[in-house]
């Protein structure tokens, strides 16, 4: 018992000697407690994703034979993640807000001089031209509107663009479905 003691003694001179160690050692669990408590809060959290079905899926489709029902492993992901249906319209609406409120500084390694948000979001690029995105007011769907330099510039442009709104957002919110159709280019 008394070496016990001793050895406690002896500790207890170190750390009176070292206020630094003491803090730390005091620290370490309750930064560990507030970790595994975060942890804890999150693990039960489900990332939210929208789907928007605008090419109307079928409840069964058929690859090399094997037929998939549509409906079931889409309640298989959702159980996974939070899953919101949207319209084409209101995805729409909320990539063009999500742009509104987090326009990007550089859009295919262009800087964005200016935002204007009068009809949806426009991002001015300076001398190199602009590029719109806004909610067509007669079809569901998001119209992307483009000025440069030359048709290759156009198409770079708008594909970064949709790029853009395909990301999620930094706060975890929905990710917005977009067409994967490419641009066409009008002359």
């Amino acid at each position: 018992m008394r070496r016990v003691v001793l050895l406690l003694r002896k500790d207890l001179l170190v750390l009176r000697r070292s206020p630094l160690l003491l803090g730390v050692l005091l620290a370490y669990p309750l930064v560990i407690a507030l970790l595994v408590g975060l942890v804890a809060g999150y693990a039960n959290s489900k990332p939210r994703v929208a789907l928007v079905d605008e090419d109307h899926l079928p409840p069964y489709i058929v690859i090399s034979g094997h037929r998939f029902n549509v409906n079931k492993t889409i309640r298989t992901v959702s159980k996974n993640v939070k899953l919101i249906r949207l319209t084409p319209v209101e995805a729409a609406r909320q990539a063009v807000a999500r742009l509104r409120q987090d326009p990007p500084a550089r859009l295919a390694g262009l800087a964005v001089t200016g935002v204007d948000t009068l009809d949806g979001v426009k991002l001015l690029l300076g001398d190199a031209g602009w590029i719109l995105f806004r909610g067509s007011g007669t079809e569901p769907l998001l119209r992307v509107y483009c000025e440069a330099r030359s048709p290759a510039e156009v198409e770079r442009l708008i594909r970064a663009g949709t790029d853009r709104l395909r990301r999620p957002t930094r706060d975890g919110g929905r990710k917005v479905a977009v067409p994967q159709r490419p641009p066409r280019v009008a002359e």
